[in-house]
């Protein structure tokens, strides 16, 4: 189990999801998991990111469409890290930003991260984005 599990929900997106997916796995961290939970009912995303061989990386199709508020659901029941960190599909997120995210857990995971949390996170990205 990582400390942070990355999920990207997605829904007919594949060539997208496959470019965050490998963006997200460039980083040099065994303190995450990349996981993919697919809405979409066939299989042109699961074909696309097969070729992904990076143990840190699972794939999830639903069986059904379960609406984006579900693929949120089955994101968070699918993920094995302590904290679970929602993207879309179609957004990156710049890989420092997941460093001072992982580094914010790890000085507060002791008082609870998450009163906190949320305010840093978005100040981070903030300051990246600029």
């Amino acid at each position: 189990m990582g400390l942070l599990t990355i999920a990207f929900p997605t829904y007919k997106r594949p060539f997208r999801i496959k470019e965050a997916v490998n963006d997200t796995l460039k980083m040099d961290c065994n303190e995450i998991e990349v996981i993919v939970c697919d809405n979409n009912e066939d299989y042109q995303t699961r074909d696309l990111l097969s070729d992904i061989k990076d143990s840190r990386f699972k794939y999830y199709r639903n069986n059904k469409n379960l609406g984006l508020c579900g693929n949120f659901k089955s994101c968070i029941m699918n993920a094995t890290g302590k904290f679970v960190l929602i993207i879309s599909d179609e957004d990156r997120i710049n890989p420092s930003a997941i460093y001072d995210i992982l580094n914010i857990i790890k000085e507060n995971i002791r008082g609870g991260a998450a009163a906190n949390f949320r305010n840093c996170i978005w100040s981070s990205l903030y300051r990246r984005t600029r």
